[in-house]
This record gives C-alpha cells, structure tokens and sequence, in this order.
C-alpha cells in the first residue's frame, strides 16, 4: 500500500514538473536559481495558474515522499526544534549577516571576517549559519565560507552594515516591510508562542479569549497586552517594526486578489463598499483605482481594543495616511476613501441592522482549511468559499506548501487569544449576526 502510494506521488511530481517546465517556455519564463538572490522577476512564472499549480503539486509531493520515507522520529525532532531554528535566524537578521554578505557577492565571506564586521563571536555565529544553510537559508559555499541564497536574500533591508550600525532604530524604515514582518515573527510572537502551553494548562486561562489573557501578555507583556507593550515608550522600536511588518503582509498575497473574487462591474456608480476588517486599506487601494465610481470605508478595529492605548490609534491612522498618500492621494482628498474603527464583536450585527434589502455581504478572509478531504458538501452552494483541494493522494489543503494561515492561527493564539476560523464557524458566525449565507447573485 504504502509502496503504490509513493508511485502514486511520484507519478504527481513527474507529471507537474513536466507541466512546469511546459508553461516555462511557453511564457518565456524560468525557474529561480536557489543560489541567486532574490528579484522579483524570478517570480513570474507564478503568473501562468498552469505554472503556479504545478508548482504547488511539486513541492507538495516532494514533502509528502520526505514525510513517508524519513524516520518519524527525525521528523519529529525537527518540528520539535523550530524554536532553535528561529533563534539562529533571529541571530542572523539582528547580527546584519544578509547586508554583510550582500555586499560582499555571490562569492561569499569568511566567518571570521562577517564577525570581524559585525562583532559577533565565529563559532557561535558559524554554528547558526550553517544550521541555516542546512534549510537552503544562506549558502555555505566552501568550508566557513557563506554566501546569501534567495530565500536568506529577503532578508536584506537594503542598507549597508555601517547605515545598520549609525542607524539601528532606522533598519526596517523605506524596506518593503517583509523583513520587519519577520522580525517581529522572530521576537515577540516567538516568545510568546513558547509559552502557549502555560495559558493552555492553566484553568482559569485554557477557555478564555480574552487578549489580557494570552500567552503574549502573562510572558511577556509582563501583565501588558500587546497593544499597551508597545505604548511603553522603551518598545518604540518594536511598535515601530511591528507597523511597518504589517505594510509587509501584502507582499504574501497577490496585489490583486480582490479584482477576482468578485463582478464589481456590476455593482452601480455611488454604491458604497464597506472594507470590514480592512487594517490599512491596502487591499483596497487596486479596487479605488480600477473603479473610481465606488465609495470606499475602510472599517477596521482600533489598535486600542478595550484598553484605550491612544497612541497605537496614532500610530495606526498615520500608517494608514502614508499608505494612501503615496499610491492614491486622490481618493483620500476627495473623500471618496474614508476610514472607520469599530469594536470587531459589533461589526457583523451592526452591519446586519444597517443593511437595507439589496445589501451584499462579501466575505473575504482567511478560512483555515481541513486537512482531509471534505465530502460532505456543505461548500457546495457557496462560490469561492474555499480553494480547490490537492488530488490526491496529496493531503486536501496542500500540506506544507501552504503553511501560513495555519502558522498565523497559532500566532494570533499566542498574541491575542484570538483565532483564525474554518468555514462551517465563519457560517455560524454570520448566521447568528442575523446575515443568511447565500450564493453571490442572491439579494444578500
């Protein structure tokens, strides 16, 4: 059985693999060098859906086969170590290593002369180097020689090590956001994610969602949620990287997923589309472009939540005005884009009482998807409700490939107490605010 499984996975990789290489030349594309760093060009063969399935399929079952065949106690000792991968490569990051061996090119440096640089001690950095080189994070191209890799590449701010060095509380300012995402991954979600178990065991915590109750704020917070942490003026720099991080959550979606999930052709000049939940606004920003008519409200909570912390609220609208400001001046000045907070309990029923007969409800979020196959249906009647399932004998929600909405789920456990939900919830959830779950061209 297990043999004609492999087979059956085999024959999934060989066959995609050839599709890939097929929708490559049709498009004139390529597959990226591991050994370069990162550009996004090399990220265009993902435009072709051909390609960008293949893909998927490929690393797929690539990690299905490393799961049948490596021994599960390995598979758990390297589960079971993610948090020492996290701290080599929070070391990585915070020591400039990806701006070191950026500016010394492809044909990388020595240890001794990246600490000679950077101050850190070479037997203690070579070791979290190569245990990154081990994942494909950086190169080690000859003995304690290292080089960056394209996935060690994303983690260059884009200032040389002397700029980092005069500079540091100015390191994740005028970058793309993504680095100061991980950062932030690296430091206070990672921290808190550690200590998940103790809320967990704990009776008077283990049911309750209240954020004063997470991980992050028992552990590390020191009684603070994460919203009153960062008010703390000694937390600037992190208040400051965490905003800019969440800038740089875009960069892991396509830029224009909302033109696609949706006929807003059709929706009449001056109808009014209501963003709930809609952080920044920078989901919105293609949809005011390519369709000027609409009136947007960006409606999200305030970063205060019940505690009153002003100076997140702030911090917040100034992100959200620069964020406009720069790609669409226009919509703001007009009026035509406006923002609004709201407590996140109310949203659904407030919008339900407010709705008149002709009112839509678009749901749009992140749904956490089943691992098995669902046969039961119960999506059947709703568009787009989730994506399409991996063939199999490919675990249903693509396995490892696709690891971020679950990654973020446990995050938000461990930093708010709060979760992502799987659609039968999200269903639920809507049905008792008063909204009916309908097929998009029904009245609702």
């Amino acid at each position: 059985m297990t043999l004609s499984k492999l087979h059956d996975l085999l024959n999934l990789l060989t066959d995609a693999v050839t599709q890939l290489e097929e929708a490559c030349t049709k498009n004139g594309t390529s597959i990226p060098d591991l050994d370069k760093s990162f550009n996004t060009s090399s990220e265009d063969f993902r435009k072709d859906p051909t390609a960008a399935l293949a893909a998927n399929v490929i690393g797929a079952a690539a990690l299905h086969i490393y799961a049948i065949i490596n021994p599960p106690q390995i598979s758990l000792f390297d589960i079971a170590s993610g948090t020492q991968k996290a701290a080599a490569l929070r070391i990585c990051l915070e020591s400039g290593v990806a701006e070191i061996l950026q500016e010394a090119g492809p044909q990388g440096l020595h240890i001794s002369d990246i600490t000679t640089i950077n101050g850190q001690d070479p037997v203690k950095l070579g070791a979290c180097l190569r245990y990154m080189a081990t994942h494909h994070v950086f190169r080690e191209v000859t003995p304690n020689v290292f080089a960056n890799s394209r996935i060690s590449s994303l983690l260059d701010t884009g200032k040389s090590f002397q700029e980092l060095l005069s500079y540091p509380h100015k390191k994740y300012e005028n970058t793309s956001g993504l680095t100061a995402l991980i950062g932030h991954l690296l430091d206070e979600a990672s921290t808190a994610s550690a200590h998940m178990w103790e809320v967990f065991s704990d009776p008077t915590t283990v049911k309750s969602n209240e954020p004063s109750q997470s991980a992050f704020t028992k552990f590390v917070g020191r009684g603070k949620t994460l919203w009153e942490y960062y008010d703390d003026p000694e937390q600037d720099f992190r208040r400051h990287r965490f905003n800019i991080g969440m800038h740089g959550i875009q960069k892991l979606h396509p830029e224009n997923i909302i033109l696609s999930v949706y006929d807003w052709k059709a929706v009449p000049a001056g109808s009014v589309i209501v963003d709930v939940g809609g952080g920044v606004g920078t989901t919105q920003l293609c949809l005011a472009k390519e369709f000027p008519q609409l009136k947007i409200i960006i409606q999200d909570q305030s970063h205060v939540i019940e505690e009153g912390a002003k100076a997140s609220t702030l911090i917040c609208q100034t992100l959200i005005l620069n964020v406009w400001h720069e790609k669409d001046p226009d919509a703001l000045q007009s009026g035509r884009v406006s923002f609004e907070d709201e407590y996140c309990i109310k949203i659904l029923t407030q919008l339900r009482k407010a709705a008149s007969p002709n009112t839509k409800l678009l749901s749009m979020d992140t749904i956490i998807q089943h691992a098995c196959h669902d046969n039961s249906g119960f999506t059947d009647y709703i568009t787009g409700a989730m994506p399409d399932e991996a063939p199999s004998p490919l675990l249903a929600n693509w396995g490892a490939v696709n690891p971020m909405a679950y990654c973020i789920d446990i995050i938000m456990l461990a930093l708010f107490n709060s979760r992502e939900r799987t659609l039968s919830d999200s269903v639920s959830l809507f049905e008792k605010s008063g909204w009916k779950v309908t097929e998009p061209d029904a009245d609702e």
